[in-house]
């Protein structure tokens, strides 16, 4: 998400002699084992559906991820790792700073092409500060080849709309914070953001289960219709020409606790070559603010910013973005 605080948008650093800045890494079990391999010195390659690399900014963000998310995770083997590692401050300040919901979560996003060099400007070993295992983890720990199984992407019915409606409203009510005001928010879930029930008709919303029901979601359509729930849609949607016009991508939402495992990208991947296989050759969303960032390093671009003024008079700023469609479906990176 796209720092919206009283912070640069990147690390304005004028170094020195070889200035150096702290980043700290939250990782589980496996991840921990690759960087002992590597002598503590580089962090892993990124999994194919994962785009960018995630260092934070403070040790309180990354023992928040590593205590609460890593040890409730099974591909994380059940147990959070903190580590803690310096960098070489000109080569960092080439990144942006997002934040991800709470204002005291900042992250340096590094695409996933560039870890090696980032690596490569690691200043000494990377330490482990802290650790959390979970004590009451399943018997199982996850395996390598597991990561891809566990993430199961199937299209929703109409049965699945209430539990929709409760991931929309956890996910807009969180990870908009800082981004869109509380009124923006309100507002966006009353009138625009829900599930379209088109979508599910048409066989082209798609989901992804947790434990005790979805976590994320998202789809792509044939119809013009670019944005909006069902409280939105206000007449005929028509059919569009794959030969000239782009396919629709609509309604991604990922719950907070889900957020940053590459679940979009899993979904988008699953989206574009549904598209493709309907003989479409390019992609369009409407993007909310705390969505751009993620679309913009899966390749959209920006093309229009705009403000859709609800029916109560609160305006909600929009970013429409497109993309082609040639290799998305095979890059599966998030």
């Amino acid at each position: 998400m796209s720092l919206r605080v009283a912070l640069p948008a990147r690390l304005a650093y004028v170094p020195s002699m070889r200035e150096t800045l702290t980043l700290f890494r939250p990782v589980g079990a496996q991840e921990l084992a690759l960087i002992a391999a590597a002598e503590f010195r580089a962090f892993p390659p990124r999994l194919p559906f994962q785009p960018i690399f995630y260092p934070v900014l403070t040790e309180a963000y990354a023992i928040e991820i590593a205590r609460d998310w890593n040890t409730r995770d099974e591909a994380s083997g059940y147990a959070g790792f903190v580590t803690r590692f310096q960098v070489d401050a000109a080569f960092a300040a080439r990144y942006p700073v997002r934040m991800a919901g709470a204002r005291q979560h900042l992250e340096l996003w590094v695409p996933a092409e560039e870890l090696d060099e980032l690596n490569r400007h690691i200043i000494g070993r990377i330490e482990v500060i802290a650790e959390f295992p979970c004590e009451h983890a399943p018997v199982r720990q996850a395996q390598p080849s597991d990561r891809d199984e566990m993430i199961s992407v199937r299209l929703a019915s109409a049965a699945d709309i209430p539990a929709l409606d409760v991931l929309i409203a956890t996910s807009v009510r969180t990870l908009s914070v800082g981004f869109y005001t509380p009124e923006q928010i309100e507002s966006g879930l009353r009138f625009v953001f829900g599930v379209d029930s088109q979508l599910i008709a048409d066989q082209t919303y798609y989901l992804i289960d947790g434990l005790t029901g979805p976590v994320a979601c998202g789809g792509w359509s044939h119809r013009a219709t670019l944005y909006g729930a069902d409280q939105h849609n206000t007449g005929p949607d028509l059919i569009l020409d794959p030969a000239t016009l782009p396919a629709r991508i609509r309604a991604f939402f990922v719950h907070p606790d889900w957020a940053r495992r590459g679940l979009a990208t899993r979904l988008l991947a699953t989206c574009a070559g549904a598209a493709a296989a309907a003989g479409f050759h390019s992609l369009e969303l409407a993007a909310t603010l705390p969505g751009e960032p993620l679309y913009a390093a899966l390749g959209f671009v920006a093309h229009e910013r705009s403000s859709v003024i609800l029916p109560d008079g609160v305006a909600l700023p929009i970013v429409r973005m497109t993309r082609p469609l040639a290799s998305i479906s095979s890059q599966h990176r998030g």
